[in-house]
């Protein structure tokens, strides 16, 4: 048995770990692994280097002998008790893990995004977006389409991505899920690039809006994103609409209300994922600058 312990933990995986029923293997990489119930509600387990998210458990750092979760397979049995979960021949102990809040401080995030600061990430984004990011739609310079996937999701977002900030900016619940639909499930990768562009859109509401208006607006995007896209990106949009947030985002409030090392925190979100990181931040700065 390979013994991991728990170290941080969020209370949606606390509550899913009290109530999961027929609990199972949907996902697995090396430093992740995402796990579903009958309810199709995820609870994810990760290593040190992924960090605390809205529904996961991050284990302590394991040994040099542990290789990794992609050792099991999706037919891996998956048991629990209390806050004790075998996963075939892992078991991962949260009995003494830290409860993590994935909701950073919005009003405190949003004050500190003044235009200045607006313009600095901004650059960041232009400079260091990996290729094939949604990182275009900030300006609305968009490059020729060069057939690709990815090139022809980023051309086939435009439209739906100017209905969004539009319906934002004037407080149009229906208006901006209706956009959203144009977005959802939009390239590729676990989470594709139109549903990491309307989680980042959705925590930029939440960073300039109050929260009474906020939610709705973040509910009716998360809403009618979910059916038309994966069990994984369906939980982080949910996530993002009751204001959660994983660890970068925390880290980047941090980093600009202090003024340290923010160009260090952005660019190691933007390098989160393939894509996903810079897709977010797009959504964010254009949301912002669409509310301003």
């Amino acid at each position: 048995m390979i013994r991991l312990k728990g170290d941080k933990v969020a209370p949606r995986a606390l509550d899913w770990l009290a109530s999961a029923v027929e609990p199972r293997i949907h996902s697995l990489y090396r430093q992740s692994i995402n796990l579903i119930n009958a309810e199709q509600s995820l609870l994810s387990v990760v290593l040190p280097e992924v960090g605390p998210g809205p529904f996961a458990i991050v284990v302590a750092q394991p040994d040099s002998s542990f290789e990794g979760f992609d050792v099991l397979d999706l037919e891996s049995p998956v048991t629990i008790n209390s806050r004790r979960l075998e996963i075939g021949p892992i078991q991962v102990d949260a009995t003494s893990a830290q409860e993590w809040q994935p909701q950073p401080d919005w009003q405190r995030f949003g004050a500190d995004l003044e235009r200045e600061t607006q313009a600095k990430l901004k650059q960041l984004l232009r400079e260091h977006a990996p290729p094939g990011s949604f990182a275009p739609l900030v300006n609305g310079a968009l490059p020729e389409s060069d057939q690709t996937v990815q090139s022809k999701a980023l051309h086939a977002a435009a439209r739906p991505a100017e209905l969004l900030l539009s319906s934002m900016a004037a407080g149009d619940r229906d208006g901006a899920g209706e956009a959203a639909t144009g977005l959802a499930g939009l390239g590729g990768g676990v989470t594709p690039s139109g549903d990491d562009y309307l989680q980042g859109a959705i925590h930029a509401i939440w960073a300039k809006m109050n929260t009474e208006l906020a939610r709705p607006i973040g509910e009716a995007i998360a809403s009618e994103a979910a059916p038309r896209t994966n069990a994984v990106s369906r939980e982080w949009l949910r996530a993002a609409a009751r204001g959660e947030a994983g660890i970068d985002w925390h880290l980047l409030a941090k980093a600009i209300a202090t003024n340290h090392q923010v160009e260090h925190t952005m660019i190691r979100l933007l390098h989160r994922g393939h894509t996903s990181g810079a897709d977010a931040m797009s959504g964010f700065l254009a949301t912002l600058s669409a509310l301003d």
